[in-house]
């Protein structure tokens, strides 16, 4: 089975987020949400934008994929109800998304593990009170696998095969190794 893209686990955040009680809009952001954005851009409130905020460590695994932390930023924008205040709708809304959050895979078991480092803050200011909306941001690292596992290559994705002799292997002794097929000779 071959890894998803990081566009594809972010999709998937989105949609499994998009089900959450009392959110009326959900998408993917390019960044951090600012409140400059509120004038430029109709939300339908209360609205949670998902962003890849950015990639902190990538780990080679030996079935020749990779780990990828990715942190992870969701923005949640809030405006009064005639239900309730923008204060109440934005905490309950956090406070569903606190306890999701650690529990879910985005539908990708094989690929991504669960949620590390959550938190949350109130992001009140003077400047978010005149415009009428409570916004907190959450953020998060989770690790997803990308990448082909060696076992799954096919041959048109090996560009070189080396063979090497006990005890003589590993990174260690990469010298010791032998160029057996590059290119088109290349069959398993």
């Amino acid at each position: 089975m071959t890894a998803p893209s990081l566009h594809t686990i972010m999709c998937a955040m989105v949609a499994d987020l998009a089900t959450l009680a009392g959110l009326r809009s959900c998408a993917l952001h390019r960044g951090r949400f600012t409140l400059a954005e509120l004038s430029s851009r109709s939300l339908a409130t209360p609205a949670l934008r998902v962003a890849l905020m950015g990639v902190q460590k990538v780990a080679p695994v030996a079935d020749g994929t990779f780990d990828l932390s990715l942190k992870l930023s969701a923005c949640l924008i809030t405006t009064d109800t005639a239900k309730a205040p923008r204060e109440a709708v934005a905490t309950e809304i956090i406070n569903i998304l606190l306890l999701h959050l650690p529990c879910t895979v985005w539908g990708l078991p094989d690929w991504v593990m669960t949620a590390q480092d959550i938190t949350a803050s109130n992001l009140f200011s003077g400047q978010v009170e005149q415009k009428g909306v409570q916004i907190w941001e959450t953020t998060w690292v989770q690790t997803c696998r990308l990448g082909l596992p060696t076992q799954e290559m096919t041959e048109s994705q090996i560009k070189q095969l080396y063979a090497g002799f006990a005890p003589h292997i590993g990174a260690d002794h990469k010298d010791d190794y032998t160029l057996v097929a590059e290119g088109d000779d290349v069959r398993l």
